[in-house]
């Protein structure tokens, strides 16, 4: 396994190099770092030539930062987000499957092309006797409270109900419509 020298250690390797007449050579420099680094694992002088490479080509010796090998060329990617404006109701996750690439650059991709992978959910807009249909609906849940046919210890108050053509309102593990009798 390579040795990882910290940016000061490789640093303290070009400084031990020299510069103008009191350059040394790389397999010293090695061996000097070696002696004063006993905790570390001796280093090579490959690993000198290298630091000292990247000082005279790029002026630094920070980490460069790699580029990644796309997994998949621009066409594949332009035949995927084409499919899916065709497709735009298709799961992601399936999308992927299909083209061997993860769920996550799927999205990824379809969030750059401005796209949404979000299933369309079809609601209506409020009708003019929506509203009184509401009003009616907490008027006879009032009259059950009052009568004691429901008790609020069991009452959950919430704006998550999504309200429909056929019901008055829906949540997960509830439904109320207009021809059920309130509890």
């Amino acid at each position: 396994m390579p040795l990882y020298l910290q940016k000061s250690l490789r640093i303290e390797v070009l400084m031990m190099i020299g510069y103008q007449e009191q350059v040394q050579s790389q397999a010293e420099v090695a061996v000097l770092f070696s002696e004063n680094h006993p905790e570390l694992p001796p280093i090579s002088q490959g690993t000198v030539s290298k630091i000292y490479t990247q000082y005279r080509d790029l002026g630094h010796v920070r980490d460069v930062k790699r580029q990644r090998q796309p997994r998949i060329n621009e066409e594949d990617k332009l035949n995927l987000l084409l499919e899916y404006q065709e497709h735009p109701v298709t799961p992601a996750r399936k999308v992927a499957r299909e083209h061997g690439v993860s769920h996550t650059t799927v999205r990824k991709w379809l969030k750059d092309a401005k796209m949404h992978p979000y299933k369309i959910q079809l609601v209506h807009e409020l009708n003019e006797d929506d509203p009184d249909c509401r009003v009616e609906y907490c008027e006879r849940m009032m009259t059950s409270i009052d009568n004691g046919l429901i008790s609020l210890k069991w009452v959950l108050f919430s704006d998550d109900a999504t309200f429909t053509l056929h019901a008055y309102g829906h949540l997960p593990k509830a439904k109320w419509r207009p021809d059920d009798q309130v509890m």
